[in-house]
């Protein structure tokens, strides 16, 4: 082969190779892939409650989905005029509710969004009136019909009108840490806190306070649009690339759901930054809305569901699922 033959073959090499590279999209990550292959209309569940909980004053908040020894559970926080709460329902068979568990008595009657990561179970209980304090519940939920009597330990939070409250929070493992987010009034604020994994064996869990992102402020530019919205749910993730997500939920009508995916990562200049990569419209159920309480269920593999809830936990109450 000649030189001139073999500069011709090098550079229609190269040619073929730039023109794959700007045809071929960049392959998405699974948990992305996964979230936006969400479809818009859930399927509705039915559940039966003979127990009794207030319901003046206040409506669930959050909800979430366990799976333990091949049954599953509806777990749901609630509010109301005189006590914040949590219930169970066994999903499995005829879906019926088998306890409600008091956490604070007024004023911390207000027990928000909430999430559960393996056998933890965070919950922000806030004085809904004053708007200066709250606290993080963390539970241990091994068994869902036997109730902890008290909790692993307690986060406690004080401050100035709004920002001090707890209206929703997230928790996962990350880089060897237990991470845990704490939105406040309207999800205005995010408040990063970390306790060392290791620690669940020691019986000493403490978490402090790492990092806070005031979200009015953050830098949008690589956003997909420019919305943080008033999000009453939110449910951190890490992939089985430790890359973390946080989902966020609330409804935008009385006809349309939002839920947000957000990619954090972390350098020097900004050690929880923040990058909106997709957003879906789900229609909204005349019984259940995001805005009354939702949740994420991802298990990993190739699960992840949004499930939201009704106004309250009545003799027949709604669940949606959207898979």
């Amino acid at each position: 082969m000649t030189e001139r033959a073999i500069l011709l073959f090098i550079l229609i090499y190269v040619y073929h190779s730039i023109s794959l590279a700007q045809i071929t999209p960049v392959p998405e990550d699974d948990f992305v892939h996964l979230f936006k292959q969400i479809k818009p209309t859930g399927e509705i569940i039915i559940c039966h409650n003979a127990l009794s909980v207030n319901n003046s004053g206040g409506h669930l908040q959050g909800v979430q989905i366990i799976e333990r020894d091949e049954k599953r559970y509806f777990l749901v926080t609630g509010s109301s005029d005189s006590y914040a709460y949590f219930a169970i329902l066994k999903a499995s068979g005829n879906c019926e509710s088998i306890s409600v568990n008091k956490i604070m008595d007024k004023p911390y009657k207000h027990a928000g969004g909430f999430q559960v990561y393996e056998n933890l179970m965070a919950i922000g209980v806030e004085d809904n009136e004053a708007k200066d304090k709250s606290k993080i519940f963390i539970y241990d939920i091994d068994n869902p019909e036997m109730v902890p009597d008290k909790p692993l330990t307690i986060v406690e939070r004080k401050g100035d009108y709004k920002r001090a409250t707890a209206g929703c929070v997230g928790i996962t493992r990350f880089k060897g840490d237990l991470l845990l987010v704490v939105g406040d009034w309207d999800s205005r604020h995010l408040d990063f806190y970390k306790a060392p994994y290791s620690n669940l064996d020691k019986e000493d869990l403490f978490f402090t306070l790492v990092y806070s992102l005031d979200m009015e402020s953050v830098n949008r530019q690589n956003w997909i649009d420019s919305k943080w919205l008033s999000y009453q749910n939110i449910n951190l993730f890490t992939d089985e690339k430790d890359q973390l997500y946080l989902i966020g939920t609330t409804s935008e009508d009385n006809n349309t759901e939002i839920a947000d995916l957000f990619e954090i990562t972390m350098n020097n200049t900004s050690p929880y930054s923040m990058e909106k990569r997709v957003t879906l419209s789900l229609k909204g159920q005349e019984n259940t809305r995001f805005r009354w309480g939702s949740g994420i269920e991802f298990t990993g593999g190739r699960v992840l569901k949004i499930i939201s809830c009704g106004k309250n936990l009545t003799e027949h109450s709604s669940f949606t699922i959207y898979k």
